[in-house]
C-alpha cells in the first residue's frame, strides 16, 4: 500500500472514530511520519483531518494533534528552506486553522537571526483587543530571538501562553499584565539558554512556561505591556 493510501486511509478512519482512544490511536500512528511533504498533505487532506482535532474536548487528543501539525509544520517548512520560500499552500491544513494572526510562513531567509521580531517578521496578532495584541507580540518577541523556527508555529505558542495566562489571571489585571512581563524576561534572560526553543519545539508546554517562577518587571517592562515598546537593549 502506498503513503497515499495509507493517509487516506487514516482520514477516513479520524473521519469515523468515536471515542477519545480511537482518536488516540490514529494519531499515535501518524505522529510516526516524521517526514511528510507537503503534496502529500494537500492531496490526503490528513493535515486538515488531524488540525481540526486541536480543539477536541479531550485534552490529550488536542495536545497530540498539536504535537502532530508543529511536527509536519516542521518537515515541510525546512523542506520549502532548503528549496523555496514559497508560502506554504493552505490546502496543506497546516495553516488554514489558524486565524488569529496574519503572518508569513517562513522565517527570514537572512542567516543573522538576533534581529527577528514580530516587527521584522510581519506578523499582525489580532486578538480583538489591543493590549492582548502587544502581549501576544511581546511573548512572540521572546520566543523568536535567536531563532530560526517558522513564524506561525511561533505564533502559535504565544498565542497559547497568552491566552493561558489571559484565563488565569481573570482577565487584563494587574496580575495578566506583570505575568506577561514576567514571562518576556524569563524566555529572553540569557541564564534560560535554549527555553524559547524548547517551548517553540514542544518538550517544553505552554501550560509549564507559563508556571515558571515569577519575577518581579521593572516600571521599565511593566511599559512593554503598556505601551508596546522595544525590549530595552
Amino acid at each position: 500500500m502506498s503513503e497515499v493510501q495509507e493517509l487516506n486511509d487514516a482520514v477516513k478512519q479520524l473521519q469515523s472514530a468515536q471515542t477519545a482512544q480511537d482518536f488516540l490511536s490514529i494519531l499515535t500512528v501518524l505522529k510516526q511520519r516524521k517526514h511528510v511533504t507537503e503534496a502529500i498533505l494537500r492531496e490526503t487532506k490528513v493535515g486538515l483531518a488531524v488540525g481540526k482535532l486541536r480543539m477536541h474536548k479531550a485534552k490529550a487528543v488536542a495536545h497530540l494533534a498539536k504535537e502532530i501539525v508543529s511536527q509536519w509544520k516542521r518537515a515541510v517548512e525546512k523542506a520549502k528552506l532548503k528549496g523555496s520560500n514559497h508560502k506554504v499552500d493552505s490546502d496543506s491544513g497546516l495553516y488554514s486553522a489558524d486565524k488569529k494572526a496574519s503572518v508569513t510562513p517562513n522565517a527570514p531567509a537572512d542567516a543573522s537571526v538576533s534581529c527577528r521580531s514580530a516587527k521584522a517578521d510581519g506578523v499582525t496578532f489580532l486578538t480583538g483587543d489591543k493590549t492582548r495584541d502587544r502581549c501576544v507580540q511581546l511573548i512572540y518577541d521572546g520566543l523568536v530571538h535567536d531563532s530560526a523556527f517558522p513564524v506561525e508555529l511561533v505564533s502559535e505558542k504565544a498565542h497559547e501562553a497568552e491566552k493561558i495566562v489571559y484565563e488565569s489571571m481573570g482577565g487584563l489585571t494587574n496580575d495578566y499584565k506583570a505575568k506577561i512581563a514576567s514571562l518576556f524576561i524569563n524566555v529572553s534572560d540569557k541564564n534560560h539558554p535554549g527555553l524559547g526553543a524548547s517551548i517553540v519545539e514542544g518538550i517544553v508546554p505552554p501550560e509549564k512556561f507559563v508556571e515558571m517562577t515569577r519575577v518581579v518587571p521593572s516600571k521599565a517592562m511593566q511599559s512593554l505591556v503598556n505601551n508596546g515598546r522595544r525590549r530595552p537593549r
